[in-house]
């Protein structure tokens, strides 16, 4: 074995080398000549004792921008591969090893509007407005919200497009919040984003706290929690925005309750009804019923 062959400092644990997503494969090295020549060798055993010939139409090396700046990036023709950049996006959520910003969620708020700006020309009276927005609109960003906690700028964004759509004019008579009201408390039904993301995102800590044989769930085990519990999980000024937001999740479902009262409720909201209960216990309320 080649002893320049190390793996990554989080992924040691895990002995973690590579990652297999549908049919697409990501490999991960330093950056530096040595790195890439390594992975380069490998990928050229695998042909030779596979069989199997790597599409080079397919395939790219991808550079952090300092590593293409030592001169890296001229070294393709070595390598054989092109030098590629990284996309925007993969599986159809961004791809970056910072915070997002708002630029991140364009694709997600492109998305809303190029599909209210087909519709806007159609004659349609407020019910068939209001069931697209209930259904496809608010149908569109799920995927999002169950990996991302979607900052209050780009949920602000996807509410003025939604609520332009529907009355046509950037002064709507009611309010958006009364809206997100089930209708038995004076609404439409319309899911209140801020809530859905948190119900969304509290299955992460279902996940983590019963799913120990995912790989996923072993890595944050071995260099998040170091092996502690859920529940004596406390959040570090480098952990990411989306486990900083399940902590705040976490105590919040604390606030009140015993431990074992969460766990028997984060068991019944993601046992059969997925996300649904979860919603309901987060949504704003209202004491009017009709």
């Amino acid at each position: 074995m080649n002893t320049n062959f190390n793996f990554h400092a989080k992924c040691a644990g895990e002995k973690i080398t590579h990652l297999a997503i549908a049919d697409d494969l990501m490999l991960f090295g330093r950056g530096d000549y040595m790195s890439m020549e390594i992975l380069a060798d490998a990928m050229e055993e695998f042909s030779d004792c596979s069989g199997l010939e790597i599409n080079k139409d397919k395939s790219n090396f991808f550079f952090r921008w300092q590593a293409a700046n030592t001169g890296l990036g001229g070294d393709q023709e070595h390598f054989w591969l092109p030098v590629g950049f990284l996309a925007g996006k993969y599986l159809g959520v961004p791809l970056a090893s910072s915070k997002l910003n708002i630029m991140h969620y364009t694709p997600l708020i492109d998305k809303i509007a190029s599909l209210t700006k087909k519709w806007t020309g159609k004659n349609l009276s407020y019910a068939g407005k209001t069931k697209l927005v209930r259904s496809v609109l608010q149908g569109v960003e799920c995927y999002w919200l169950q990996v991302f906690p979607l900052p209050a700028n780009v949920r602000g964004w996807v509410i003025y497009i939604c609520r332009e759509f529907l009355w046509g004019t950037k002064y709507p008579p009611v309010s958006w919040n009364d809206l997100c009201l089930p209708k038995d408390e004076g609404g439409l039904g319309f899911r209140d984003l801020g809530a859905w993301n948190k119900a969304l995102l509290a299955r992460n800590l279902w996940n983590i706290h019963v799913k120990k044989d995912s790989l996923w769930i072993k890595w944050i085990y071995s260099e998040f929690l170091k092996n502690r519990m859920l529940w004596e999980w406390t959040a570090r000024s480098r952990d990411s925005p989306l486990f900083k937001r399940l902590l705040e999740i976490r105590e919040e479902l604390l606030t009140g309750r015993a431990r074992r009262e969460v766990e028997k409720l984060l068991g019944q909201w993601y046992g059969s009804k997925g996300a649904v209960e979860a919603y309901e216990w987060s949504r704003p309320k209202s004491e009017r019923r009709l």
